[in-house]
């Protein structure tokens, strides 16, 4: 028990007019000295002569101790150490409750379960042996995913199917079926295509079931496959025998052979066949063929084109109407890429309805004339106006292209020897709300422009230029 602060002056010698001596008051200040000595003095303990514990410390009375706790007198008012002045070693045997951001600049040792309800951010990466999700998804907001690992990427479904998505859809799925694979696509009326790294369509296996191969991308044994459909279904049925089905497949029924080897006659009383292909035209019609001339067109004949792809027709119909337009006229239309401009052919539109002119533009200026204080400018003549002023106007804009296409006009004002006013239409919407001041001076040049996507409820105005005249 340490020394507490027991009254010395038991005689009460120190009081209100009596003689104090020295003793008296060396005797209090040392009981008093020796009650605040670090080592022996008062323990504040709360028993007898001790002192009543000191629970709070603190300038202020900051911090409050008590047999259970340690805290601050007044709710987020305290820090526990510093940025420069820290504690080395925190102990804890029960919780931690944090309501703020906790920042540890160290490494942190779990040695029970990390239960976490909110997100877990870690920006610089996450080192985990194994990872378990309670939860159905991964999900990345932006960019690609990459899973690069030194081994092998092992996909283990207990249900049996990998789902291939594109933006919440299933396109693909692969089923195990009792050990055997399914691969299908899910999207109704889709194929499944095969390309090589280029591009290159080589097969594809076709929503009805068909395994279409691409011409000339079949081999067997590194040896491509050169026939065509059409000769690989000759042999179509033949079993054995097969000199004997070759001859019923390709030949006709009881055909008859007359005159010579060089000009033979053949009759059938079925079909006649070529390569193994049945011949469906009539007499009437093969004889189209005879009279023909490669190149040029016979009346009643078939057509058959020069060695250059030429027909030549005195007449060229469609519909009955016949066509009057030259071959040069009709070259025009010959240009090398739909959409881009080129000299002596029309003005196409690409795949996108876009047209790209190579060269530059012309277009007329149309002048405007007023009357009594009124022009109307229509948007249908033209692009660029000019209205050297005669006399104060009030404009009308007409003829604009419709709502979600758009109108773009420039117009060339010449100021009078007087000086004119223009009325704009109401429609106009200037910047600030304000419509420009005419160049007052006798042949001045103000230029604007005008912009509308609505139909012409609304005409943007623009000053590109003033008093350069």
């Amino acid at each position: 028990m340490g020394t507490g602060y027991v009254r010395n002056d038991t005689s009460n010698n120190i009081a209100n007019g009596n003689v104090i001596n020295a003793d008296d008051l060396d005797g209090e200040f040392n009981a008093v000295e020796a009650a605040f000595n670090n080592t022996t003095g008062h323990t504040h303990d709360g028993t007898t002569s001790e002192g009543a514990p000191i629970e709070v410390i603190g300038p202020s009375q900051d911090v409050v101790a008590t047999a259970a706790l340690l805290r601050p007198k007044t709710t987020n008012t305290v820090d526990l150490g510093t940025d420069a002045l820290r504690y080395k070693d925190l102990f804890m045997e029960g919780n931690a409750d944090i309501d703020g951001t906790l920042n540890i600049e160290g490494g942190v040792t779990l040695q029970s379960t990390l239960g976490v309800s909110g997100i877990v951010t870690a920006n610089a990466g996450v080192v985990v042996d194994n990872i378990t999700i309670d939860g159905t998804e991964i999900d990345l907001s932006s960019g690609d995913l990459t899973v690069d690992v030194a081994g092998d990427i092992i996909l283990d479904a207990d249900g049996g199917d990998f789902k291939f998505q594109d933006d919440g859809t299933e396109v693909l799925r692969i089923t195990n079926s009792s050990g055997d694979v399914i691969i299908r696509p899910v999207v109704d009326a889709k194929d499944i295509i095969f390309q090589q790294r280029d591009g290159t369509e080589v097969a594809r296996i076709e929503d009805n079931g068909t395994f279409n191969v691409v011409t000339d991308k079949l081999a067997i044994n590194g040896t491509a496959v050169t026939a065509t459909a059409e000769k690989l279904n000759f042999t179509s049925d033949v079993t054995s025998a097969i000199q004997a089905q070759l001859d019923a497949k390709a030949g006709t029924a009881g055909p008859t052979f007359t005159g010579t080897l060089t000009a033979p006659t053949i009759n059938a009383s079925t079909a006649l066949q070529i390569g193994g292909v049945a011949i469906t035209s009539d007499s009437g019609e093969l004889n189209l063929l005879d009279g023909s001339a490669a190149g040029t067109i016979a009346n009643s004949k078939a057509v058959i084109y020069g060695s250059s792809g030429e027909v030549n027709a005195t007449t060229l119909q469609i519909a009955g109407s016949s066509i009057t337009a030259s071959a040069s006229d009709l070259n025009t239309t010959d240009v090398t890429t739909l959409g881009l401009t080129e000299a002596s052919k029309v003005v196409t539109a690409d795949a996108n309805g876009v047209v790209s002119f190579d060269n530059g533009t012309i277009e007329e200026v149309t002048s405007v004339t007023s009357s009594s204080n009124a022009a109307t400018i229509n948007l249908r003549d033209g692009n660029i106006f000019e209205h050297d002023l005669t006399e104060n106007v009030t404009y009308t804009f007409s003829n604009p292209a419709a709502s979600g296409r758009a109108s773009c006009f420039v117009l060339k004002v010449i100021q009078d020897s007087s000086a004119r006013t223009i009325t704009w239409p109401t429609s106009v919407d200037w910047a600030s709300a304000t419509a420009p001041t005419l160049t007052a001076t006798n042949n001045g040049v103000d230029v604007f422009g005008f912009l509308t996507i609505d139909g012409g409820t609304t005409y943007y105005g623009f000053t590109l230029g003033q008093a350069m005249g």
